[in-house]
């Protein structure tokens, strides 16, 4: 076994693990493995990476690790990309008081087919026929969307001609979290059957782009989640857990280890006990110290440590006068007003002002 590994040799082994896309380790100032953090395919197995990471490194370097320390992120598998329709077969059954409509259609997403029915009954008369030819189209079309798409409503459907041709359009909506959202397809066909299904199609393909932009993660709140990560694991440990470090080694504060770590730099980490140490010039090393907070996290940090009573104004004209803060996240902070646990989002809140005089807020 080597005497000693440096971080970027264990980056280099665990990527090379199948499943694996990308790996980074985290070491603490004494050389010690801090944290791995490793990104695998939307396909892999999450445990069993697991455990080919630990293997792998005890097998190669003899160099056992917490499964704990392991942190993997694993991106949620999805559609990328709006669904792409085609009709096989539209088939309309006219009865004494009805008509029936079955709409055989394929889509495709990302390499991947499939073959879909949707039926509709609706009364006769050329108006209604329309309608029922949308409706069956939604019927079969609505499972390549996004499960909260999938509540679609018919409304219009007319037919013109337009050089030459039957050209349909059809209005459809859907119910969202984030309300209703309306739809117009616009679609040419030969036959009118075949117009009216394809604008119908036409409509549900825009929803499906709008479901993809919905379900697409909140820039900001995940640069703002990486800028707290990152500054937690650069903050540096107090002298006491310097000294504890060299302690560890076999020596004190001014030991065999600080005298590595205060030494003429090499140009590459070293590792000491087969602990990982980074490779950082020491030109590119900053500022011992803990990383600065922002003026919002120092503030919410003593509201939360001296329980300070606070008043929370919103732009809606809602307010908390006598609130306690008990926690806070990226996009919300929980407070307690009366007794009641309330979470408010920090896009609502216009100010927040710490209480002095009980009487003032009276």
């Amino acid at each position: 076994m080597p005497k000693e590994v440096f971080a970027e040799d264990i980056e280099r082994l665990i990527g090379t693990l199948d499943g694996v896309v990308a790996a980074r380790v985290s070491t603490t100032p004494a050389g010690d493995i801090d944290q791995v953090y490793v990104s695998v395919g939307p396909a892999a197995d999450v445990r069993a990476v697991r455990r080919s990471i630990g293997t792998a490194l005890v097998s190669t370097y003899g160099l056992p690790l917490d499964p704990w320390r392991i942190q993997i992120a694993q991106p949620r598998p999805g559609p990328r990309e709006p669904p792409r329709f085609r009709v096989l077969r539209i088939e309309e059954t006219v009865a004494t008081a009805e008509t029936t409509v079955v709409v055989q259609l394929a889509w495709t997403r990302g390499g991947e087919e499939r073959v879909v029915t949707g039926r509709a009954r609706g009364p006769l008369g050329s108006s209604h026929r329309l309608r029922t030819l949308v409706a069956a189209a939604l019927d079969g079309a609505k499972e390549a969307l996004e499960p909260s798409y999938r509540k679609l409503i018919g409304h219009e459907a007319s037919l013109v001609t337009f050089h030459g041709r039957p050209t349909a359009l059809a209005g459809i909506s859907v119910a969202t979290p984030a309300g209703d959202e309306r739809v117009c397809g616009v679609a040419q066909a030969d036959a009118s059957s075949d117009a009216i299904v394809y604008a119908a199609l036409d409509a549900v393909a825009k929803l499906g782009a709008r479901a993809l932009e919905a379900a697409a993660p909140d820039r900001r709140a995940a640069l703002e989640a990486m800028r707290r990560r990152v500054a937690s694991t650069e903050r540096a440990p107090s002298p006491a857990a310097h000294q504890a470090a060299g302690e560890r080694s076999g020596g004190g504060a001014d030991g065999p280890t600080a005298a590595r770590r205060d030494g003429p730099p090499s140009g590459r980490g070293e590792v000491i006990g087969m602990t990982a140490r980074r490779d950082v010039p020491e030109a590119d090393r900053g500022p011992s110290g803990p990383a600065r907070l922002s003026i919002e996290e120092v503030l919410y940090q003593s509201l939360i440590a001296n329980r300070t009573p606070i008043h929370i104004r919103c732009r809606d004209g809602y307010e908390l006068r006598r609130a306690a803060l008990r926690d806070i996240d990226t996009d919300s902070v929980l407070v307690e007003v009366d007794g009641a646990t309330e979470l408010v989002y920090k896009h609502a809140i216009i100010s927040i002002r710490p209480v002095t005089d009980a009487r003032a807020e009276a």
